[in-house]
Parts: structure tokens; C-alpha cells; sequence
């Protein structure tokens, strides 16, 4: 009897202690798990942002060149036939091109007088859009962007407004503008989720969502001002717009009408402002998606350590590390697969930064501005000195990374209204206007301050040095762009002889 005790005894602690390091076990997991998934969520959230930014920037580039082109300001200027029917052909082309829903050209008191769907039953031609942002933000100077409800068409879009400026006013003469469809930035938001990721505007109005019966709704409970407020922009049609029955219960965590939880993931898009993507994570989602493999995992802890506690313990908690670190490592390859937007024809594959002829699109219009507005420019024209030194001793791959790591440095040094480009191989261009106050030994300086906080920093590769020219550009005394490369690009080689000792 007494041995029966005893085995029976050691059997219960041995059960004991089997449930407790299970416990323990289980506990601790889901404890890593539940926060490893939080911060996948805010990275979740960020990359939505930040492909959502991408889209809009290249189509606001696109409404940019297209604004520029001379047979739109002349169809507003004379109204000929003729003119009108090669804006329409350019219409039709920047259309097809950028796959936009339609493109069309406004005069300045928000007519429309030209658009690409000018034959179909919801054409544009002859309406008023004078009441809309996009307009009136273009009509004072400035680049626009508007997501909205169409009024004529009923479909969702995203609007591109460019100001187009006669041959000597300074006052915009019409608005170029590309209505671009939701769809490329929909499909983004129909993967598969651990909640709901939505798109919506600061009234909380919902635009985009993974949830397709939440669209129009308001995501957090609007007061009847909000409801007035969203009304009168006419930007959602005419409602209603019914709240989601979600609260928050702080400025982390919801929670809707039946009870289940949410954190809260937000994240402001940069080119935007005050348009946010929203990430609700479902609690109970992630818990089953946690518990499911966790509870599986526990039977068998339970077993091993019924056999032996310590050596199962030590054992499966390895193998807890383990899980994690492969988890996280298959996240990142799958972040690091992720597709690549297609770049645009003005835009430098390699870099990211306009291309060739990108520049020269962007810096004649900016010129044709500057010019109006009788703003001086600097133009700098640097080549990235021993590209060819660091192909030959460390390979093409080290040089490639040699130029992403130069366009970095020129995004860090001048503003993002700057027209910075990588002109081909070794050369880059930026064109700077109203810089006021500003001299080439300013402008020289702070890119080398930059240059040497780079080189400071880099502990992977050779060091990287321009040689660089900047001319100044007068508004009262305008030379071309193709003159003012030229004078920078004598001044960067004379800079470049100096530095091998070159008399």
C-alpha cells in the first residue's frame, strides 16, 4: 500500500506539475503571440498607407504634366475647333495611358469645356464643378487632390486637380484635372484580414473598406454637426450616413454594439492629410487564430512533461522560440515579396526619383511658373564621383546601391516641392525654386552636410562624394533649361578637375 501511495502520489505531482508548466507554457506563448501580432498590425497598417501615398503621388505627377501641355491652355484661350479637338485627343491619350477613369479640362469659372467620356451618356462637357475643392484649391495655385462620390457619374474616384497658366498671367486660366478609378487602391483592401481595414475621411466618413457594407457609413458616432458638416460638402452623395456602432473606448481600443473588442491601428496618409487608415484588429479573431495551434501544441506539452517534466519543459519552450523566430522570418520574406508598384514613364526604375525626361517636363513647367511669378530657381547638377571605381572593385550590385543610397541623400537635403531627378548613370539634377535668401555656397554646404552625415553613418559600403554645379536662375533675365544644364554642368566638371588636380 505505501508504494501504491507513493507511485500514486508522484503520479499527481507528476500530473501537477505537468498541468502548471503547461499553464505556463500556454500563457507565455499567447502573451507573445498577442503582442507580436499588435505590432504586425501597425506595420500592416503603415504599408497601407504608404502604397496609398505612392498611387496618389504618381497621379498628381500625371495631372502636373498634363497640365503643362500647351494645346490645353490654348483650347481654353481660343475655343477653335481645332484646338478643342487636339485637347481632346491629348484627353483621350493621358486617359488611356494612366488607365484613369476620365481626364477632362475645366475653364475658370468651373465649366467643364473638354473631357475624355465627352461621348458618353455621363459626359462632363458643360458641367459646373466650380463648388469643388479640387477646383477652387487649384484655381489658388496649388495641386489638388479630392477623393469623392461623382456627381454626374455616381462613382467613387479620386480627383487630380493641376492649374494651367496662360502664356503671361500669373492668374490660372482653367484646372487640368485625371479622375482616377478606386479600384487599384480597393484591392488592397480586399485581402484577407484579422478585423477591418478601412479608408476614411475626418469626419470618419468611411471610403474604402474591407467590409463593403460600411461604406458611406461613419466609422465613430458622428454629432448631428458632423452630420451637417458632411452633408454640405456634397462629397458622399446625399446619405444617409449611418454610424458603424462602433465606440472608442480610448484612443487604442473599441468596441462595437455586440460586445466584441478592437485595437485600433491608424495611420494619416502623407499626401492627404486628415484621411487616415483605419485597422480595427478583432481580439476574438486574433485569439482564434492564436489558441488553435496553441491548444494543440499544449496537448502535446502535456504528455511530455507527464514523462518527464524538466527535460519537456526546457524542450518545448526551445521549441516555442523557435516558432517565433520562423514566423517572424517568413513575415519579413513575405513583406520583402511584396509586388512593386509599376513605375511611371517620368519616373527612374532604379531610384524612384523622375527620370530624364520626367525633369525636363516638371522643371520647364515649374520655370513657365517661377517666371510668372517672378521667383528666382538654382538649378544643381551633380555626378556621383567613383561609380565606376566601385562597379569594377565591388560589382554592379554595390554600384546600383550606390546610386539609391545618392538619390536618398538629395531627398533628405532639398524639399519634396523640388524637382529632383537622375538624369542617366552617374548624373542627377534638382531644380529649385524661391529659395530665397539662398546662394550656391549655402546650397553647395548643406548638400555636403548631408553627404558627411551619410558617411558617418555607413558602415556597408564605400563612401560617396559629388561633384557638383549650381547656377543660379534669374526670372527677369530667363535663359532655357537646356542653357542653364549646360552652365551647371561646365561648373560641376570644373569642380570635378579641381578634385583629381587637374589643371
Amino acid at each position: 500500500m505505501k508504494l501504491r501511495s507513493i507511485l500514486i502520489i508522484m503520479a499527481l505531482i507528476a500530473l501537477l506539475s505537468a498541468l502548471a508548466g503547461g499553464a505556463f507554457y500556454y500563457f507565455s506563448l499567447l502573451e507573445s503571440e498577442l503582442e507580436y501580432a499588435h505590432k504586425d498590425a501597425d506595420g500592416i497598417t503603415a504599408r497601407q498607407a504608404g502604397r496609398i501615398d505612392s498611387r496618389l503621388a504618381e497621379h498628381q505627377k500625371s495631372a502636373m504634366a498634363l497640365a503643362g501641355l500647351p494645346e490645353l491652355e490654348q483650347a481654353l484661350l481660343q475655343r477653335s475647333p481645332l484646338f478643342m479637338t487636339k485637347a481632346n485627343v491629348l484627353l483621350d491619350h493621358f486617359r488611356n495611358s494612366f488607365e484613369a477613369s476620365v481626364c477632362y479640362l475645366m475653364d475658370s469659372h468651373g465649366i467643364t469645356v473638354a473631357s475624355s467620356n465627352r461621348n458618353e451618356p455621363a459626359s462632363f462637357v458643360g458641367k459646373d464643378y466650380a463648388f469643388r475643392p479640387y477646383f477652387q484649391e487649384a484655381m489658388n495655385g496649388n495641386s489638388s487632390i479630392y477623393m469623392a462620390l461623382g456627381v454626374t457619374s455616381g462613382e467613387r474616384g479620386v480627383y487630380f486637380g493641376h492649374p494651367i497658366y496662360g502664356s503671361s498671367s500669373t492668374v490660372p486660366s482653367g484646372v487640368a484635372v485625371i479622375k482616377a478609378p478606386i479600384d487599384s487602391i480597393e484591392k488592397e483592401f480586399m485581402r484577407e484580414f484579422e478585423g477591418t481595414m478601412s479608408l476614411a475621411d475626418p469626419h470618419g466618413v468611411i471610403f474604402v473598406s474591407s467590409r463593403r457594407d460600411w461604406l458611406f457609413h461613419v466609422l465613430w458616432k458622428p454629432s448631428d454637426d458632423e452630420l451637417s458638416s458632411i452633408k454640405e460638402t456634397m462629397q458622399f452623395g446625399n446619405g444617409p450616413w449611418t454610424w458603424t456602432g462602433i465606440e472608442k473606448k480610448d484612443s487604442h481600443s473599441a468596441v462595437d454594439t455586440s460586445g466584441n473588442e478592437y485595437r485600433i491601428h491608424l495611420k494619416e496618409l502623407k499626401n492627404y492629410p486628415g484621411w487616415n487608415v483605419v485597422y480595427l484588429h478583432d481580439h476574438k479573431a486574433v485569439s482564434a487564430h492564436i489558441n488553435k495551434p496553441l491548444f494543440k501544441s499544449t496537448g502535446y506539452v502535456l504528455i511530455s512533461l507527464a514523462v518527464i517534466i524538466s527535460i519537456s519543459v526546457g524542450f518545448l519552450y526551445k521549441k516555442a522560440s523557435s516558432d517565433i523566430v520562423m514566423r517572424q522570418r517568413a513575415e519579413q520574406a513575405l513583406r520583402e515579396s511584396e509586388e512593386h508598384l509599376k513605375a511611371m514613364t517620368i519616373t527612374d526604375e532604379l531610384t524612384g526619383l523622375s527620370n530624364r525626361r520626367g525633369f525636363f517636363m516638371l522643371a520647364e513647367q515649374q520655370m513657365k511658373i517661377a517666371e510668372r511669378t517672378k521667383k528666382g530657381a538654382f538649378l544643381v547638377y551633380a555626378d556621383l564621383d567613383n561609380l565606376k571605381e566601385i562597379n569594377d572593385s565591388q560589382g554592379h550590385k554595390a554600384g546600383d546601391q550606390a546610386i539609391i543610397d545618392a538619390a536618398q541623400i538629395l531627398r533628405n537635403t532639398y524639399r519634396k516641392s523640388d524637382i529632383i531627378a537622375r538624369m542617366g548613370g552617374d548624373e542627377f539634377a534638382a531644380f529649385l525654386v524661391d529659395f530665397t535668401g539662398s546662394s550656391p555656397d549655402i546650397i553647395s554646404a548643406h548638400l555636403q552636410r548631408n553627404i558627411n552625415m551619410y558617411n558617418t553613418g555607413n558602415k556597408r559600403g564605400s563612401a560617396l562624394s559629388f561633384s557638383s554645379g549650381i547656377v543660379a536662375w534669374d526670372s527677369q533675365k530667363p535663359c532655357s533649361l537646356d542653357e542653364l544644364i549646360a552652365r551647371a554642368d561646365k561648373a560641376m566638371y570644373e569642380q570635378k578637375t579641381r578634385k583629381k588636380g587637374i589643371v
